[in-house]
């Protein structure tokens, strides 16, 4: 290229072949002149052929590293230390940008100082027959989880500085400068899901930056863990047993994080009575046989009656279950290795 583009798209990838394909291929729509960015793509010891796409089809410059299999924090380090661009977007192989995406996110960080800033990221999936995905990416089951579309397909969120617990690498950008300032991307768990974009948020944060959320800057987020209710509770599972060791590092997230909030052991010293009975109904609900109850309730439901708010409220409390199982253990293994 004839002068170094002022922006890189940094793409870390595992056996995502077809979802990068994707991805790519919607880069290509951007209203951002493509003489304007690259696109970095790091992939992380995938096995199914990732590195044999053709890159040169693409009408922006493409440039290819594989590393021995680290993980997504490791991979997205891995893409910064090869850019010498002004703004570093860190983009996930699973969401396609809307066109405008790009060009809003660099104007936000040109205009706006020390900031990172988010897309504003909408959950859609390839299958929308199964109910759990349908409610899911709709904003039924966890309406705090994600962005979502009104009934008339506009957003209903609004450009804002934002909370730092909302910080996502799903999409994320930010002045390389900064991003060395903060000392990159860190594993504060020891492996996936590493809490890495919450440790970002929260590190930036007490640097003084802030999080934007750009309204145009518009993202549709394929979540392979939505097609169904098992792969999600997996990823349940797992996310809460990871929470016990980020909280181990930052107790003071914990206020923070409400979705854990009840999944704590109980403390009669410091927990409000509130607190304490929504920890008991939370471990009442979260145990073996009230699981079993509300899997054979959802079976049902999903036969019969999937536009049933029993049907969301079953969702949601299976899926916590899983997270307050995670979680437990999480804390076990952490009292195991502490003298």
């Amino acid at each position: 290229m004839s002068r170094q583009p002022g922006a890189s798209i940094i793409i870390p990838t595992y056996n995502r072949k077809n979802s990068l394909r994707r991805t790519l291929a919607s880069l290509a729509e951007q209203t951002l002149p493509v003489e304007q960015f690259e696109v970095i793509v790091v992939d992380d010891g995938s096995t199914d052929g990732t590195g044999d796409l053709a890159w040169d089809v693409f009408p922006f410059a493409v440039r290819y590293f594989c590393q021995k299999n680290a993980g997504a924090t490791v991979a997205r380090n891995t893409g910064a230390g090869q850019s010498s661009a002004e703004f570093l977007i860190f983009l996930d192989d699973d969401i396609l940008p809307a066109p405008a995406m790009l060009a809003a996110l660099v104007r936000d960080m040109a205009n706006l100082g020390q900031v990172i800033a988010l897309a504003t990221l909408v959950c859609l999936a390839d299958d929308l027959t199964v109910p759990f995905t349908r409610l899911y990416c709709r904003g039924a089951i966890f309406p705090g989880d994600m962005d979502t579309l009104t009934a008339d397909g506009s957003l209903a969120t609004d450009e804002s500085f934002v909370h730092f617990n909302q910080c996502k690498t799903g999409v994320l950008g930010i002045r390389r400068v900064d991003f060395y300032k903060l000392n990159m991307f860190q594993d504060p768990t020891g492996g996936w899901p590493s809490w890495d974009d919450l440790d970002f948020g929260y590190r930036a944060y007490l640097q003084g930056f802030r999080l934007w959320r750009s309204a145009q800057a518009i993202a549709y987020h394929y979540d392979h863990s939505l097609r169904s209710l098992e792969s999600s509770c997996a990823r349940a599972e797992r996310t809460g047993q990871s929470a016990a060791r980020f909280l181990d590092r930052y107790p003071e997230l914990m206020a923070h994080i409400s979705t854990l909030q009840d999944k704590a052991p109980l403390s009669f010293a410091a927990d409000r009575p509130k607190l304490l009975a929504r920890k008991v109904l939370r471990s009442i609900v979260s145990s073996p046989p009230g699981v079993l109850a509300m899997r054979q309730l959802t079976r049902l439901l999903e036969k019969y009656r999937t536009d049933s708010l029993l049907l969301v409220l079953l969702y949601r409390w299976i899926l916590s279950a899983y997270i307050y199982k995670g979680f437990r253990r999480g804390l076990r293994e952490l009292a195991r290795t502490k003298p």
